[in-house]
């Protein structure tokens, strides 16, 4: 059970390099852009991104998700090279008729999507490099599944590299525009493919597995529905603020909403990336499999407490730094709190939804997201024209944590799962007290403050300790960890032992 623990925090450190390294790429092209393309022309890249966001999800229909579940399910043994080239063909198939269908509707109703007339050939550019990236995401999905998380991530870095390589040389010689975006992307993925034909091939047998591909879109397809609508009412919130306040409202809470997504980044993603391949594997041996949930689940909320105290902790003086002094900026800094913990919850939903999908209950976890999509949106028409950004916070925070509480209801009556309510309690207990000096310390002079935010924050595992929240057996590990890394010397020895 440790080791399997082990390996998934040592996969969600991973995996947080090649997610950080996408928002990172991000932030460097955005220079790039503002000196090579006009803000008309930005404001146009974020709608096809909106359009990629739409396509992506229903491109397979999930299917490549729900290979996850099959891969270690007891019906493949055997079968797996053949499965995945079943699920390989039916990805590229599907994706090939949905951007058809998507080229038709966006040249036949362009003025209507995009508010504007955009050109044919810039249109075809781009979902031809939506279906290189989607292509290329089927044999990175393999590496996750059979736990390759540095070759995976990898490849990804390596694409990005690409990717922002390419669309330098495109803007800034060619002057390519839009153009030039869409043609890096379609590069980058393309040098990928060819590099990971070999992975496509050793892993697959010529034949089709009918039977097993219905059941996998009969699981997948219900989630593939209400994450699409959940996306579009979870977003309303902005709409909804900007309607009763001002975009200068809608600004502060979309860079709160950003900052707070480090934690979704670093931890939750990352984590969800090598939890859910890991609680697959192991989901035949059911007992075991509850067990690796609930410590996941702990150690989970342990983590992304901890970094959530960071990022709130020094928050402001981040802020400060980013806005140039600018103040209205400051604002973000009081609703970061409140997202993070709507995050936290987020992630301990999705880890709490496993045993179901184990059991193939989707269509329970998309009447579970539409609902909480609902009540959110509802909770939005109630609470923001009161409280503004506040609302949208709130709203989701309620919406989340009641989905989080049906969860663990249904794992206790239906599994008989018992989370470590104990431990939790004791651990978000300290997390809000540990929260408390903050309101009085940004008070303070900053030569001052660091240092006694830094005291604190190191100090948190230890206050851990003292209000006995780890069991005999972490804190024997914990001893042994300590005397091994704690001898230089045997440093570089330490590290080449690393096996993921």
């Amino acid at each position: 059970m440790f080791n399997k623990l082990r390996n998934t925090v040592k996969e969600t450190a991973i995996y947080s390099i090649g997610n950080i390294a996408s928002k990172l790429a991000g932030f460097v092209l955005i220079p790039l852009f503002a000196e090579n393309i006009s803000i008309a022309l930005y404001g146009l890249l974020t709608l096809f991104e909106i359009c990629f966001d739409i396509i992506n999800p229903i491109s397979n229909v999930g299917v490549e998700n729900a290979l996850m579940r099959w891969f270690y399910d007891k019906e493949s043994d055997g079968k797996r090279k053949s499965l995945y080239f079943t699920v390989f063909v039916f990805s590229v198939l599907s994706t090939f008729v949905v951007l058809i269908l998507a080229y038709i509707l966006m040249t036949n109703y362009t003025s209507a999507i995009f508010s504007s007339d955009v050109n044919k050939s810039l249109i075809l550019i781009f979902l031809s490099s939506v279906f290189m990236r989607l292509v290329v995401a089927s044999p990175l999905t393999l590496l996750r599944i059979k736990q390759k998380a540095i070759k995976q991530t990898g490849m990804v870095v390596l694409g990005l590299v690409i990717t922002v390589s390419l669309t330098y040389v495109f803007l800034q010689y060619y002057h390519m525009e839009l153009y030039g975006v869409f043609l890096a992307q379609l590069l980058s993925n393309l040098v990928l493919l060819i590099l990971l034909v070999p992975t496509v091939f050793n892993n697959i047998q010529f034949k089709l597995e009918k039977e097993i591909l219905k059941k996998m879109l009969h699981y997948s397809y219900p989630l593939v529905f209400s994450g699409l609508l959940t996306t579009v009412l979870v977003l309303s919130d902005r709409y909804i603020l900007k309607y009763y306040y001002s975009l200068g409202d809608v600004g502060v809470y979309s860079l709160a909403y950003k900052i707070s997504n480090i934690v979704k980044i670093c931890i939750t993603t990352s984590f969800l990336q090598s939890y859910v391949v890991s609680y697959f594997k192991g989901m035949n041996d059911v007992k075991e499999s509850d067990r690796f949930l609930v410590k996941s689940l702990t150690y989970f909320v342990f983590i992304a407490c901890y970094l959530s105290l960071f990022i709130v902790y020094f928050g402001k003086e981040v802020l400060v730094v980013l806005s140039s002094g600018n103040k209205d900026y400051w604002q973000a800094y009081v609703l970061l709190p409140f997202l993070l913990v709507a995050v936290i919850l987020a992630g301990v939903r999705q880890i709490s939804s496993m045993p179901i999908r184990r059991e193939k209950q989707t269509r329970l976890l998309s009447i579970y997201s539409i609902c909480a999509a609902v009540l959110n949106l509802l909770l939005n028409f109630v609470f923001i024209p009161e409280w503004g950004a506040y609302g949208a916070v709130i709203s989701t925070i309620i919406s989340q944590l009641l989905v989080v509480v049906i969860y663990n209801l249904y794992l206790r009556n239906r599994y008989q799962i018992v989370i470590e309510y104990r431990r939790l309690f004791i651990l978000v207990s300290l997390t809000l007290v540990v929260f408390v000096p903050l309101l009085f310390l940004n008070e303070l002079n900053l030569f001052i403050r660091i240092p006694v935010k830094v005291f604190i924050l190191v100090a948190y595992p230890f206050l851990l300790y003292i209000v006995s929240f780890y069991s005999k057996d972490e804190l024997h590990r914990i001893c042994g960890a300590w005397k091994k890394w704690s001898k230089l010397s045997d440093l570089k020895k330490n590290i080449t032992k690393i096996k993921i």
